[in-house]
């Protein structure tokens, strides 16, 4: 399909009179700032050239209504709006574009507020009442995203492993890399990996009546114990490993 040029302005916007990247002029289209439209149009072109015209990028423009028109497709706050004649191919695009962003929207909006911090000095507050995310969820994407950059990320796995990783790791990037390449080697889900990182053995059989609770409760006191250990100093671990033994000792003398 070949490619297409954009038609009309993005509403309430020029060309900025200091050049900007591809990646920032990108950005500015999604969450509203300055666009250099022509910047922009080349941008896709390019891309769409070096890719001989195959699964080449839709465009996106910005409508008067806030709606987002990618292509034939217009995405509302309520649903998606499709033009009358689109092909099989553009369709198949768009649901390929649905997949990534789905997939890669939490790293989106981690590299969007880093970089808003950073050049506009924007605070997790202010972006919160802008977008309507809690202080708590920005702040945990950021984190993440600085601590792997584009390259040292694993398109295999999620957010989530990521994410998960460098928790039980301490904040350690590197250390959590190494884990994050173990588990898409093996094919991992969070809580495997996880499991893997905390040393945890296999699931015990299903057992019923006392142990049956015993073991519910257990798990989820191991689960929230072992989050908040992540996060603590060495010394502070061993108070909390000495703070479990005295728990067992005080199980076997119980009578």
């Amino acid at each position: 399909m070949p490619p297409k040029s954009f038609r009309g302005n993005i509403a309430g916007r020029g060309n900025t009179p200091k050049p900007i990247s591809d990646a920032e002029n990108i950005a500015n289209v999604m969450y509203g700032g300055e666009v250099n439209e022509g910047a922009l149009d080349a941008f896709f072109d390019a891309i769409a050239e070096n890719e001989g015209g195959r699964n080449a990028p839709l465009r996106v423009l910005q409508s008067d209504t806030g709606a987002i028109d990618i292509g034939n497709f217009r995405v509302l706050a309520t649903g998606l709006q499709i033009a009358d004649g689109v092909d099989v191919e553009e369709w198949q695009a768009f649901g390929q574009h649905i997949r990534m962003m789905e997939t890669s929207i939490q790293w989106i909006i981690g590299d969007w507020l880093a970089y808003g911090e950073r050049v506009y000095g924007k605070t997790y507050q202010e972006v919160a009442e802008l977008t309507g995310y809690t202080y708590e969820t920005l702040r945990n994407l950021v984190w993440v995203v600085r601590q792997f950059d584009l390259s040292s990320r694993n398109d295999k796995l999620s957010f989530g492993h990521h994410q998960t990783a460098l928790a039980l790791c301490d904040g350690n990037g590197k250390v959590a890399f190494d884990w994050l390449q173990s588990a898409s080697d093996n094919g991992w889900s969070i809580k495997k990996m996880a499991d893997e990182i905390k040393g945890v053995p296999p699931a015990l059989p299903p057992v019923k009546g006392r142990m049956a609770k015993f073991w519910a409760n257990f798990e989820l006191f191991s689960k929230k114990n072992v989050q908040i250990a992540s996060r603590a100093g060495e010394a502070e671990r061993r108070q909390m490993a000495d703070a479990l033994r005295k728990l067992a000792d005080d199980l076997e003398r119980r009578k």
